[in-house]
């Protein structure tokens, strides 16, 4: 625009060009469905095994297979607490998440000493299927994934005033404006 204003070129050469915002719709479950998931009690052992996976997923961050990889050596008491360290599969990015009460909980309840991984889940496809199935079952009309959870963890965690830079660092992040995306969703909220 400045050369066209300072008369170097007649006219406009991006007149006609029209540009769309490539912006994904960033889902997230609220409290109030993430309370209803929770509360739900399958009888299936492997639905509550992914139920449960979903849960520790949205109090935590953690991505689908990155908890799928997760090894006792990942278990670290730093200062009394007990925190997950270990590197996304994604990026190679560091991350360290601090464990909650709940997400304590939901490991004790389902490791197995006996194998390499901590937690024995199945496929992400067949993981799915169940998500989906909890979800109906739920009434919560939304395409629900594993990723859902890390959004619903990181709007939930910046709801409640935990800073950026913590949250980008949980995630996993190699960039902190790609953490930045559920700030906005935040402030749209």
């Amino acid at each position: 625009m400045d050369a066209l204003s300072k008369g170097i070129i007649s006219e406009n050469p991006f007149r006609n060009i029209k540009l769309k915002a490539n912006c994904k719709v960033r889902s997230y479950l609220s409290e109030a469905e993430l309370k209803k998931i929770m509360e739900y009690l399958p009888d299936c052992p492997k639905i509550k095994l992914v139920l449960d996976a979903f849960i520790f997923c949205c109090f935590t961050g953690i991505s689908f297979i990155d908890l799928k990889n997760l090894k006792q050596d990942n278990l670290v008491i730093i200062g009394g607490e007990k925190w997950i360290i270990a590197r996304r599969q994604k990026n190679n990015m560091l991350f360290q998440i601090k464990l909650m009460k709940l997400p304590q909980e939901i490991l004790n309840r389902h490791s197995n000493t006996s194998k390499p991984y901590l937690l024995n889940l199945p496929s992400y496809e067949t993981s799915l299927k169940c998500l989906k199935k909890i979800c109906l079952l739920c009434g919560i009309d939304k395409n629900i994934t594993f990723h859902m959870a890390r959004h619903t963890f990181a709007t939930m965690a910046l709801t409640n005033g935990m800073p950026i830079e913590s949250i980008s660092k949980i995630l996993g992040h190699s960039n902190i404006t790609t953490t930045q995306i559920y700030a906005k969703i935040v402030n749209q909220k």
